[in-house]
């Protein structure tokens, strides 16, 4: 090998997982100098940008691990304790909206140290740019009609690396309990007796920031009192309930600009399935009800005006971050005209124009870009 080949072969990629196993001796006389080899090994054989990386709590581990097999070779017993059993585990964590600098601190600290990634499809590239590139990655393989399968095939890859000792993270958009089926993976993990080995970290949900990032108040005295977090797509795409018009609230649904034109309809027109007032109880005219009264006939929901603002807020944080400021009467016609750019989310109520007054002369406005945290 050349002098230039050396030059293109980066340490971190090039090394299998299994090149750093711990040095063990073949008697008592070689644990004299056992750990001494080992640790000369790990400084020379682990990549340099690891070690210039390393933090106290990655030696603690190192030497931990090291005592565990040492102790194991002196009783004569290999297999006595393993350090897969001590380390592995599995960390579910949110990685935010899109920007990497919406990362809380203990979820970058996990894409640092993880063993294997495990990531959801939507997770952005700036944030996988950050995991190091001695990282084994999976994405998930999402397409329509391969949700379920791709969902089980990273729990299932995530089961393994944890059984090997390695420190898998499951890395999901957003917040994992907040539409991000968070709480059906830690179930199914401990149903797979792997409670105990599961961390779940918070992650700054788009619900909450996409709305700010667009200049909408979510709560703001005297216009919006209560904030609802919905999805406008149900199980298996059927619509779930929609919502009742409440005048104080902000409405943000997850997961609905693929069926806009469904979900303004279900806000502001009353659905064939919902009860109507009938003249007279149930059945016809002429039943007479002997023995006890009819049910009472539910109250109708209130429907939302089509004048209700709204906006379209589309890969929030990102720098090519869209907002499309409208009205539900025009929404529909808005994002045919100006295109998809997913992921995005609907917000709904008069929050949307408390910090930005339409122009009476156009049926919608649209914002690109986004720099907010650019100089901070």
């Amino acid at each position: 090998m050349t002098h230039a080949d050396c030059d293109d072969v980066d340490d971190s990629v090039d090394q299998p997982a299994t090149f750093n196993k711990l040095v063990t001796g073949a008697d008592l006389d070689a644990a004299k100098t056992r750990r001494m080899r080992w640790l000369s090994q790990v400084c020379e054989y682990w990549p340099l940008k690891r070690l210039t990386a390393i933090s106290d709590e990655n030696m603690d581990t190192i030497l931990r691990s090291y005592e565990i097999h040492d102790a194991s070779q002196v009783n004569g017993n290999s297999t006595a304790v393993t350090v897969a059993d001590h380390t592995g585990r599995i960390i579910l964590a949110g990685s935010g909206p899109g920007h990497p600098d919406l990362l809380t601190r203990a979820t970058y600290k996990a894409i640092q140290s993880a063993d294997l990634v495990l990531a959801d499809k939507l997770v952005p590239a700036g944030v996988l740019d950050l995991i190091p590139r001695r990282t084994p990655v999976q994405i998930a393989r999402k397409f329509p009609g391969n949700a379920d399968a791709a969902q089980n095939e990273l729990q299932e890859m995530a089961i393994a690396g944890v059984r090997e000792g390695k420190t898998v993270l499951r890395l999901k958009q957003g917040d994992p309990y907040i539409y991000g089926r968070g709480g059906e993976e830690v179930d199914y993990f401990r149903s797979q007796g792997l409670g105990d080995k599961v961390v779940v970290l918070p992650g700054v949900t788009s619900a909450l920031s996409a709305p700010l990032f667009a200049a909408i108040p979510s709560t703001q005295r005297d216009v919006a009192d209560q904030v609802l977090i919905c999805t406008g797509t149900g199980k298996k795409g059927k619509p779930p309930a929609p919502p009742e018009y409440t005048p104080t609230r902000t409405v943000v649904f997850l997961m609905a600009l693929h069926r806009i034109a469904g979900l303004v309809e279900e806000l502001t027109v009353y659905l064939p399935t919902e009860h109507t007032h009938p003249d007279k109880g149930r059945g016809t005219d002429n039943v007479a009800f002997v023995g006890h009264e009819p049910d009472p006939v539910p109250s109708r929901r209130v429907l939302w005006p089509s004048n209700t603002p709204c906006a379209v807020i589309e890969r929030a944080s990102c720098p090519d971050q869209r907002v499309i400021r409208t009205t539900l009467e025009k929404v529909v016609e808005a994002i045919e005209q100006e295109g998809s750019r997913p992921p995005g989310l609907l917000v709904v109520g008069p929050a949307c124009e408390f910090l930005n007054k339409p122009d009476r002369g156009h049926s919608w406005s649209v914002q690109e870009g986004f720099n907010g945290l650019d100089d901070i």
